[in-house]
């Protein structure tokens, strides 16, 4: 497979922060999360800095583990350092990371019966401290999630898992209680705040992965590596020299924490940060009126949203939730509040998503 390049890198946190639709049953608006990604355009101009990546999302982060912490921001950099059996491709499509395949019945990854999936992982891949990766790690991890003695963010699908062989040192088995669909995603794929594959080398000594020094800086197998997290003010990424497919164009990315949005804002416009990832509805005005600065929105898995308190006599009644589906005028609140950004649709499974099939 070809050598990531900048625009890979790039782009690689721009899907995970500038998934941008919105989609709702009573209401849809833009989604905060990537209504726009707002980025500069490239080296050309002076103010950027060769093969460096710098940028903000609004937020700060509170751990760098994502068995820990379930934070969109984090998972932008978890995709770009961590170890994963599967990651998503541009259409959200699971493909092979260090599995070598995507188990299928067609391939014999698979049982007829759909209770036993067999991954078969890379050969010759390293952890970004030079260590060999393998699936001892896999099966490890595998123990991790489900150790009730961890703080896992979810566990959805993993309680699934009945039994784990490894026949040999690339081969892991999972005997299920029954088939999950979907596991290609569930299962150590990058898609949302999945756990990540730990490595064993590291971990292995702990009861549990709460308090370990390893969340402050993890390793992984990612294009880059995290070098420093400095608390309340950046976390600085650089590349994975062991990286298996070789050596990204940029040589750094820095996700500098900037909590208000005025002030990612205004750093955008002083241009010291290259790209915001997660520009809201209604900075994208302020936004487009930055010379060099191009906004980027494609659809995501987030949509908005009005809940009923159904536990409240009048709201039980269907009818009475339906009247009020009908009464609500979801076109102007995503014109005047959504600044026009989202998709207005029936279903609440986005068009980003690769089973979406909107109601006509």
């Amino acid at each position: 497979m070809r050598t990531p390049s900048f625009a890979d890198a790039a782009e690689l946190i721009r899907k995970r922060c500038g998934n941008v639709a919105r989609a709702g049953t009573l209401v849809a608006m833009l989604c905060a999360l990537g209504a726009a990604s707002a980025t500069a355009q490239g080296t050309r101009h002076p103010w950027t800095i060769p093969h460096v990546l710098r940028y903000a999302t609004a937020q700060d982060i509170s751990s760098l583990n994502p068995h820990l912490e379930q934070q969109l921001t984090l998972a932008y950099m978890s995709s770009l350092t961590m170890a994963w059996l599967t990651k998503t491709d541009a259409r959200n499509r699971a493909t092979p990371e260090l599995a070598t395949v995507i188990p299928t019945q067609a391939n014999g990854g698979i049982s007829k019966d759909g209770k036993t999936i067999t991954y078969h992982v890379r050969r010759g891949v390293k952890w970004s401290d030079g260590e060999a990766f393998d699936a001892d790690d896999v099966a490890f991890s595998i123990g991790v999630v489900l150790n009730p003695a961890n703080n896992e963010v979810s566990r959805d699908g993993w309680d699934l898992i009945q039994k784990v062989d490894e026949p040999d040192k690339y081969t892991i088995v999972l005997h299920m209680k029954q088939p999950l669909a979907g596991f290609e995603y569930a299962f150590f794929g990058s898609a949302g705040a999945n756990p990540c594959v730990l490595p064993k080398h590291l971990l292995a000594q702990y009861p549990s992965i709460n308090d370990v020094p390893y969340n402050a800086l993890p390793v992984g197998i990612g294009p880059f590596k995290y070098a420093s997290w400095k608390r309340g003010e950046s976390v600085e990424m650089v590349r994975n020299p062991f990286y298996f497919r070789g050596q990204p164009k940029l040589e750094r990315v820095v996700f500098k924490v900037i909590p208000d949005r005025n002030t990612v804002l205004t750093q955008l416009q002083t241009h010291e940060i290259d790209m915001w990832a997660n520009a809201s509805a209604n900075f994208v005005p302020r936004i487009r009126a930055i010379s060099g600065v191009t906004i980027a929105s494609q659809p995501s898995y987030f949509f908005g949203h009005l809940d009923f308190n159904v536990q409240r006599p009048a709201m039980r009644d269907p009818a009475v939730r339906q009247a009020l589906r009908l009464a609500t005028d979801r076109r102007t609140i995503l014109d005047k509040i959504g600044h026009g950004l989202g998709i207005l649709q029936e279903s609440m499974i986005s068009p980003a998503n690769p089973y979406h099939h909107d109601v006509p």
